[in-house]
């Protein structure tokens, strides 16, 4: 099997001798091993494990399952406790999803400290026919459709050349422990009732039944891929990106045949796909104003343009950032960082980022809709400017000022619209000690 593993990988220009690798191990069979398939390989390791704490004294049993075999291998043993339900509740998205943006935060942490390579997670091609089927029942476009791909930046998927089965009987050949989550033997969620219906149903069809799968979803993959660089040729003139969204040109759209395929690109990531995907290409080629709304986004077709902007709450909003904070995600998601200026600290910086002196700031800072009669003295320019005129000044629509948000000092004073200027008053100059980067997401 390894021999097969360093092939697949050779495949894609991957040799990991000598190499320094994170391994993300669960405990369960795929990711034990993975781990030994990667010993065998004369990488250089480190193990990572997430215990995300959904399963009480079971996740704890894992996370020790884990020690113990990093402490007998000799490898380098790295631990992360995530308060998933909390983080998923502040983000207002699922469980899974909190859970997957957890452990690649910290897999991209960690690795950069180590200064490791890549990070190799152990999906198989199980896993990617599952998610295969996740996508065609939910009505993905190709990005969906090609199943889960080998490599995405510095993450890898040595195994996914193999089968479950193949695997587990990998682990009793070599009288491998591990252990077993009980979250994957019920049909709670969809990839299990896949898992355990669908597939076995799509592979009892015919006997090259997976094989065929695995082979459409590869040239999927590279169909994707293809379109991903005609896409951002064509998207050149065609997207403008905010802090909040995205502005698309709809005359532009317009003169492709399936305008549908390319705003598929564009807006799925705000939560807009399958049918509604057919309903906004119908609309944009009728005249007037058309709304549509996501769980979390609202797309507006106005005269020659498309704007996709965050879904706010009608009512006047306040939120307080005490002194110190790292991270909020209500109303919007912005991360702080801090530490002495110096000369070699680059000024300037994309829209979503801004640089305050610190010390010039008093808290709490607050974090509120915009309302009339605001002003500002914008960084860049000579006194001071309604804000009101601003948004003029820029061409915002109506979409654009209701989302717009406004950072301000103790006292009311504005310090930054948020993802588009700086109060000139709490920017660093000359003088400055301290320095607060703000980077809006």
């Amino acid at each position: 099997m390894i021999r097969r593993m360093t092939d697949f990988l050779a495949s894609f220009g991957i040799k990991l001798t000598d190499s320094y690798v994170i391994a993300a191990v669960s405990g369960g069979a795929d990711s034990v091993v993975m781990l030994q398939l990667l010993r065998q390989s004369g990488a250089k390791l480190a193990v990572a494990h997430c215990n995300f704490r959904l399963r009480a004294e079971e996740s704890d049993h894992e996370e020790d399952f884990v020690r113990q075999l990093s402490a007998d291998l000799g490898i380098p043993f790295f631990v992360q406790r995530f308060d998933t339900i909390g983080h998923a509740s502040r983000r207002g998205i699922s469980i899974q999803m909190a859970a997957r943006e957890l452990r690649y935060t910290w897999f991209e942490v960690l690795l950069n400290e180590l200064n490791a390579c890549y990070v190799a997670t152990a999906h198989h091609s199980d896993d990617s026919a599952e998610t295969f089927f996740i996508n065609l029942i939910r009505g993905s476009g190709p990005a969906g459709l090609k199943g889960i791909p080998f490599q995405r930046g510095v993450f890898i998927r040595p195994l996914l050349f193999a089968r479950r089965q193949e695997i587990e009987q990998f682990a009793a050949d070599n009288a491998l422990k591990y252990v077993t989550d009980s979250s994957n033997l019920g049909d709670k969620y969809l990839r299990n009732a896949i898992r355990h219906h669908v597939i076995p149903a799509f592979d009892a069809c015919d006997a090259n039944a997976r094989k065929g799968l695995m082979n459409s979803l590869l040239l999927q993959s590279k169909y994707e891929t293809t379109l991903d660089e005609l896409f951002n040729l064509y998207a050149g003139g065609t997207v403008s990106y905010f802090a909040d969204g995205i502005e698309l040109n709809k005359n532009l759209l317009m003169k492709l045949k399936y305008p549908e395929v390319i705003l598929h690109q564009l807006v799925s990531r705000f939560g807009f796909g399958g049918d509604l995907i057919t309903q906004i290409a119908h609309a944009m080629r009728c005249s007037g104003t058309k709304k549509f709304t996501s769980p979390t986004h609202i797309l507006v077709i106005e005269r020659n343009k498309i704007h996709v902007s965050r879904m706010i709450e009608e009512t006047e909003q306040v939120f307080s950032l005490e002194a110190g904070f790292m991270e909020i995600y209500k109303p919007v998601k912005l991360s702080a960082g801090r530490g002495a200026y110096n000369d070699n600290i680059p000024l300037k910086v994309p829209q979503h980022i801004a640089l305050f002196d610190e010390d010039k700031l008093d808290y709490p800072l607050f974090v509120r809709t915009w309302k009339r009669g605001d002003c500002f003295y914008p960084f860049g320019m000579k006194g001071r400017k309604l804000l009101s005129d601003f948004f003029s000044d820029h061409k915002f629509d109506s979409i654009q000022k209701k989302n717009t948000w406004i950072l301000c000092n103790n006292n009311g004073d504005i310090i930054w619209v948020l993802g588009y200027r700086a109060d000139r008053r709490f920017c660093v100059d000359e003088q400055t000690r301290h320095i607060l980067r703000l980077e809006l997401t």
